[in-house]
């Protein structure tokens, strides 16, 4: 009798150990490398991932993504890989490794960053994401693990070292196909060996421990609305072109920004006059470039110091253009447009920022072996000479302009840049100036924006770019919006010469329409440098129809183009 209990309690304990290995056992062989010699079998997106002797490696602190070039039809599979982190960039640095993908941004992630492991799903968009299922995890630097990925029908299992970690799935088995894919961002990381097996299918499984909820579903009862056009937040602002001085802009060339241009000829740009203000706030900034990769330095600071601030460059050119309008008697003599400057931002991988007098020693904003409270001291030290400088140079220098505030750069926040920040407010305030912010969507932080000190914020949908995402996420911003208080982003560049996204600018419009933002909410534009001067120089009547609607939708008066 005991005999018969011992093999009963051994087949069950049999049972579960084989049950917690995986969904089923693997078959075939689809795809393998153990990385002794470059392969063909891979692309790449940012040519960031090298082939080295026996492993594939990103050194960079960047993003990039390499992905197996013959798996788009991999359906059920499980994807073994052996992998090491030698390095996090900073605290939301990631290591992503997809499976189904269709393509970049289209399909399931297991994301690891320093302190857990996700599972995602992954719907047209970094930001457009649904999670399916997560386990804190504090993974060791240097240290080789062996992730394996099993999905089969909607069924997903994450194992690291054979330890089951995630055990969920897709309610909606969205994506069916697809290939496998690394994605590091600004994450060191080595590969040393993959391979992928396909596995049998499964029946669909309910999924119960996913939350599906929208906030299109949430109750507004409570929420405090947008941000408004003209409030005392954003300092009377309605409507925020950001303009990027990258062009030695002259002020014919601004004019079409600061009054509307009615053509009599819609085919012949030189036919256009001048009958009303366009835009009456611009956001001056610059792209620097990757603030993590490429940290600014003084030299740079004191260049956009002299580019918007030198003789004939952009302040005094738009100064000008306000001059031309006001000639044609169009509104108040009295009209300004307003200004908001851009504080370039103090990047914490800058250890050499370089000195602000003769006299001083280079400012360090490193926090690599020292606190954040010491990096943040020298960040504000830089900020406020800035600041300094900006509001001596400004001082009854334009006419026709009026300085609104400041602008914070980076486009999300922590917990490194949250103090920073409130010191910078602090010190804006004392000049009865304001502090802006345009975070993506979705940002890190956003929901948190008052407390860090921001002034008006206004949220990026990041619609016009995916081409995969879907008119819903113009809705979803708009509710983010309404319950953060916050205004929206238009956003479009020369790409809208495309009819595809020509439509996709026409959407944000229409929503603007459908849900309230292009009359109650703080506005800003994001046209890339130069597209709407390239809207209203066009000789496509389409094009130029476009300039036409972006007036319109900033005087509340447009209509929808499309159906809803």
């Amino acid at each position: 009798m005991p005999s018969i209990v011992v093999s009963i309690s051994l087949v069950i304990l049999l049972f579960f150990a084989f049950s917690k290995r995986s969904l089923a056992q693997s078959h075939d062989l689809l795809f393998q490398d153990d990385f002794s010699s470059p392969s063909t079998n891979w692309q790449m997106t940012h040519n960031t991932w090298t082939f080295t002797k026996n492993s594939l490696r990103h050194d960079h602190y960047s993003i990039g993504a390499i992905y197996a070039t013959d798996g788009k039809s991999w359906q059920n599979y499980e994807w073994q890989t052996t992998f090491s982190v030698t390095e996090w960039g900073n605290e939301h640095s990631s290591l992503t490794f997809f499976v189904r993908m269709q393509e970049l941004w289209v399909g399931y992630g297991i994301t690891i960053n320093p302190r857990k492991i996700a599972l995602l799903r992954y719907d047209g968009a970094w930001n457009e994401k649904l999670e399916l299922g997560d386990c804190l995890f504090n993974l060791e630097i240097n240290r080789l693990y062996e992730l394996k990925v099993a999905i089969q029908a909607n069924q997903i299992q994450v194992y690291l070292d054979n330890e089951l970690l995630i055990d969920s799935g897709d309610p909606f088995n969205l994506y069916t196909k697809g290939t496998v894919c690394f994605y590091a961002d600004y994450t060191k990381a080595i590969v040393q060996y993959t391979e992928v097996r396909s596995l049998p299918p499964l029946p669909l499984k309910k999924i119960a421990n996913v939350q599906i909820n929208s906030i299109l579903d949430e109750d507004e009862s409570n929420w405090r609305g947008y941000l408004p056009q003209g409030g005392i937040e954003a300092q009377g602002a309605k409507h925020i072109l950001l303009w990027y001085s990258h062009f030695n802009w002259q002020e014919k060339e601004m004019l079409p920004y600061v009054a509307y241009g009615k053509r009599k000829d819609l085919e012949d740009p030189d036919s256009a006059e001048f009958i009303d203000f366009f835009y009456d706030t611009f956001l001056f900034l610059y792209n620097f470039g990757d603030c993590r990769t490429n940290p600014t330095d003084i030299t740079q600071w004191r260049f956009w110091l002299e580019k918007i601030f030198g003789k004939g460059r952009d302040l005094e050119s738009l100064n000008n253009a306000v001059t031309l309008v006001k000639e044609l008697e169009i509104g108040k003599k009295d009209y300004k447009v307003k200004v908001i400057l851009m504080i370039p931002y103090p990047g914490v991988e800058q250890a050499d920022f370089g000195s602000l007098s003769e006299t001083q020693k280079s400012l360090n904003f490193s926090i690599k072996d020292r606190s954040v409270t010491q990096a943040n001291k020298e960040r504000f030290t830089a900020i406020k000479w800035y600041l300094d400088q900006c509001l001596k140079l400004f001082n009854n220098k334009f006419d026709n302009l009026e300085l609104l505030g400041f602008y914070w750069l980076e486009e999300a926040s922590d917990r490194v840049d949250s103090l920073l920040i409130q010191e910078t407010s602090e010190y804006i305030h004392h000049f009865g100036l304001k502090l802006f912010w345009i975070p993506m969507f979705d940002a890190i932080g956003f929901e948190k924006w008052q407390d860090y000190g921001f002034d008006a914020v206004i949220m990026q949908p990041n619609y016009f770019w995916p081409t995969n995402l879907k008119p819903q996420r113009l809705e979803k911003t708009a509710a983010l919006a309404r319950k953060y208080h916050m205004g929206i982003e238009i956003e479009y560049d020369d790409s809208v010469k495309d009819p595809f996204y020509r439509k996709r600018l026409y959407q944000y419009l229409d929503y603007g329409v459908k849900t309230g933002y292009m009359k109650d909410a703080l506005i800003g534009y994001y046209e890339g440098g130069g597209g709407l001067l390239q809207l209203f120089q066009s000789t496509n009547p389409a094009l130029y129809q476009l300039y036409t609607s972006l007036y319109q939708f900033a005087k509340g008066i447009y209509t929808p183009k499309y159906p809803f």
